[in-house]
């Protein structure tokens, strides 16, 4: 039995005026007196109005250009937002098992308390956990080694994120006496550390784990796996991204 744990393109300004919005005209009867002037000021004009409409498609360009800079920032930070390697997206994708390896037999945790059993019979003690560690777990007596095996499966998955890797992976597994109540006691033996550079969507990978069991009271115990996406070794909590907790037991060593 195991348990968990786009910004749109911006309008440029219109041109204040357009060259063909400038006319001109000499009042009707009345000769030029300097039509040469008039013809200089046309012609300045005619380049000031010139001048402006390229000044003002410039500005036109600009806003344009800026404009699409922001399309392709948005864009930029829709792709960064949609992380496939870390948080719930990988958690989804990440699955997690624990294989005890050669138990000497199994112990049945009920509402009567734990019954221990073996090749030589059967030993009852009136110890009462919580319902939800109810069930038959893998047997171990003190003195001797609890080998186990960890299994971390990229199950590929719909979405973008469905058929990405889940890269640079810590993993460690912590095993603990644990409390009638779940609560995690005393610590037993040394922790087991692995890294994964790479997990392709569908692959698994084996890491294989061993606990020294010593003098310790019988009961219920649990090895907890954690697995962290870059791992900060100040705060380990802020990478989690996947607990798993499965129970073993060793039975009193007399």
């Amino acid at each position: 039995m195991f348990l968990a744990g786009l910004a749109g393109c911006a309008q440029g300004a219109e041109p204040a005026f357009r060259v063909s919005d400038t006319v001109v005209i000499a009042p009707e009867g009345k000769p030029d007196a300097n039509p040469s002037s008039k013809d200089d000021d046309g012609e300045k004009g005619d380049k000031e109005n010139r001048r402006s409409n390229k000044d003002d498609g410039k500005r036109n360009d600009k806003d344009d250009k800026r404009s699409d800079d922001g399309d392709k920032g948005d864009k930029g930070d829709k792709d960064d937002g949609d992380d496939c390697e870390e948080g719930s997206n990988a958690a989804a994708k990440l699955a997690i098992d624990v294989t005890f390896l050669s138990p000497a037999g199994k112990t049945v945790s009920d509402a009567t308390g734990l019954t221990f059993i073996t090749g030589g019979g059967s030993i009852h003690e009136n110890k009462v956990y919580d319902s939800s560690f109810w069930g038959t777990y893998p047997l171990y007596f003190v003195g001797t080694t609890m080998n186990f095996d960890v299994s971390l499966t990229n199950l590929k998955g719909k979405g973008k994120c469905g058929n990405k890797p889940i890269k640079k992976l810590e993993v460690d597994a912590n095993s603990f006496v644990l409390g009638l109540d779940g609560s995690e006691g005393a610590a037993i033996g040394s922790p087991s550390e692995w890294k994964v550079d790479e997990l392709a969507p569908g692959q698994t990978v084996v890491f294989e784990g061993v606990v020294s069991i010593g003098a310790q009271p019988s009961g219920l115990d649990v090895t907890r796996v954690r697995v962290y996406h870059n791992k900060n070794k100040k705060n380990p909590q802020a990478g989690l991204l996947k607990e798993h907790k499965a129970v073993w037991c060793p039975p009193d060593a007399e």
